[in-house]
């Protein structure tokens, strides 16, 4: 009987992790564990948000029962493990997450006037005012590592954003006018 072939091992390998890969991405797409987005009204996911906004966010629980939670908004890089949760709204939301196959809410987590800066969401599922286990932190799932969740942005009138852009094209013009006199 012959040996299997390095390049028979080497395809039976590569068979088995495509294999694998396939049978778990279908729980990690779906969303199965705890998720925390900021998203609109309507619930569509929205990381940017103009100081005249309300801030929304869903959340995918991984819970049996009814629970009452506290969301928190926090400063981006404020949480600590073990520290106490310091709402930087208009003060945290107590919320009751029940169990579903999917996200509940919208809740309006931030009612305007919004202070400009980047933030986090911690819902506190324990409600006891501190970053500990079982609480869940907004990550941004797409690049895989904690990141700003949401962010606040200043509103510039349109009046200064035409100056500005006006002012912009005056000097691209002078400059192209002293290139075509030399």
């Amino acid at each position: 009987m012959k040996k299997p072939s390095l390049l028979c091992k080497s395809a039976i390998l590569a068979i088995t992790i495509v294999l694998l890969t396939v049978a778990i991405n279908p729980i990690v797409c779906l969303g199965y564990g705890e998720t925390v987005v900021s998203c609109d009204s309507s619930g569509n996911e929205k990381n940017t948000f103009l100081p005249s906004e309300d801030v929304y966010c869903k959340i995918w629980p991984y819970i049996f029962q009814p629970t009452d939670v506290r969301i928190y908004i926090v400063y981006n890089n404020e949480e600590s493990w073990g520290g106490a949760l310091t709402d930087r709204s208009d003060g945290y939301e107590n919320v009751t997450l029940t169990p579903s196959p999917g996200y509940l809410g919208p809740f309006k987590i931030w009612s305007n006037p919004l202070t400009p800066g980047g933030y986090d969401i911690v819902v506190d599922m324990n409600h006891n005012g501190i970053y500990d286990d079982g609480d869940m932190f907004m990550v941004d799932s797409g690049h895989g590592c904690f990141d700003v969740g949401f962010f606040v942005v200043p509103e510039l009138p349109l009046g200064t954003l035409m100056a500005v852009m006006a002012s912009m094209a005056a000097i691209g013009l002078a400059k192209n006018r002293l290139k075509v006199k030399q």
